[in-house]
């Protein structure tokens, strides 16, 4: 009797465990995952960032890409008609994006007017100085940065719009040949140059009537540097995303973890895997077409940067038979090929027909 108590609580303290004599036993080289807490305190390591998970991505970034985001940049669309194999998909992505600016823009270009014509005291000064051409005065200078990030403003909405209507035409089948070529880059770029150009000449002259409204002195300094800083942190963290995304072959179809490893891992242990394959690509200076067509084996461990490049360096090991096989392809094209025409004694001296 007492041993089946003892077999019975022994059977019902495996069950509330989770441990079942038909269970599958645990892959020796799975582990248990880091559990992630509803409610984290702002020490507790296991929270999903911290400081550091911006300041480390850093190091990817152009000096550029501090001030505007990668995605508006012709690297961007490059990786993006590279990486999606599907033309369909490629073009809807790009209308998407033609769609969202032109709402944006338009929303953007409702503010400037309603600046520039109403009747409030500020604005009435500010039509005043152009009116008079008071070069010294600070309200001139708001005027013309606002008459200019209007013109900008329509010009983006013009070319957006533009650009979408084009893009649509484009049949999915030739989608690739167009947005890849020379032409096609610079026009899926042109309109996104108009909006970073309208957005700098709005944060500007908004920047400037902090010294219309505010006298120049410490409230003023401290509000601008605020300004700025949020405004840099801001292009930084997405720019460093965005450089993530790119250099891990984020946007391709091929898995960046074998699912067995990335169900393991915390956030911060993606994010330091993500870094390090973001790192070893740029090392490793693999192009991009290169990158979306090869063939890569997905991440079952964490690696050194340097192994890592190694990998990505090594897609195509050579088997047993790759020796002969080069050289009978070597032979065979060598016997295909003609051998060269003589070569014109009077071209090598100068002589033009």
């Amino acid at each position: 009797m007492a041993s089946n108590n003892s077999n019975g609580e022994t059977y019902f303290r495996r069950a509330k465990n989770g441990i079942m004599g038909n269970k599958p036993s645990t892959p020796s080289r799975s582990r248990k995952p880091l559990p992630l807490k509803q409610r984290t305190s702002s020490i507790d390591p296991r929270r999903d960032y911290s400081t550091q998970t911006w300041t480390s991505l850093l190091g990817l970034l152009k000096a550029r890409e501090f001030l505007v985001t990668v995605d508006h940049f012709s690297i961007w669309r490059r990786h993006l008609a590279w990486a999606i194999e599907d033309g369909d998909e490629l073009r809807d992505h790009m209308t998407k994006r033609y769609a969202s600016s032109m709402v944006f823009m338009s929303l953007l270009l409702s503010t400037e007017l309603g600046v520039l014509f109403n009747s409030s005291g500020v604005t009435t000064k500010v039509r005043q100085s152009l009116e008079n051409q008071q070069f010294d005065s600070i309200s001139f200078w708001i005027g013309i940065l606002v008459i200019l990030s209007a013109v900008l403003t329509i010009l983006s909405l013009i070319s957006t719009f533009t650009a979408w209507t084009m893009v649509s035409a484009v049949n999915k089948s030739n989608a690739h040949c167009i947005f890849r070529s020379s032409i096609g880059q610079y026009a899926a770029e042109l309109p996104g140059r108009f909006i970073v150009s309208s957005i700098y000449c709005f944060l500007v002259w908004i920047i400037m009537f902090f010294f219309v409204l505010l006298p120049v002195g410490y409230i003023s300094v401290v509000l601008l540097c605020f300004v700025i800083c949020l405004f840099i942190h801001t292009i930084t963290a997405f720019s460093s995303f965005g450089r993530v995304i790119m250099h891990t072959g984020a946007m391709g179809s091929q898995r960046i973890f074998d699912p067995e490893y990335e169900v393991n891992l915390s956030p911060h242990s993606l994010h330091h895997n993500l870094l390090t394959k973001a790192r070893a690509t740029l090392n490793n200076n693999t192009s991009i077409r290169r990158q979306y067509r090869s063939k890569f084996v997905p991440l079952r461990r964490q690696m050194s940067e340097s192994e890592l490049s190694f990998q990505l360096s090594d897609r195509s090991p050579p088997s047993a038979f790759s020796g002969s096989s080069t050289t009978h392809a070597t032979a065979s094209s060598n016997h295909h090929i003609p051998p060269p025409p003589p070569r014109d004694s009077r071209f090598s001296s100068g002589f033009r027909p």
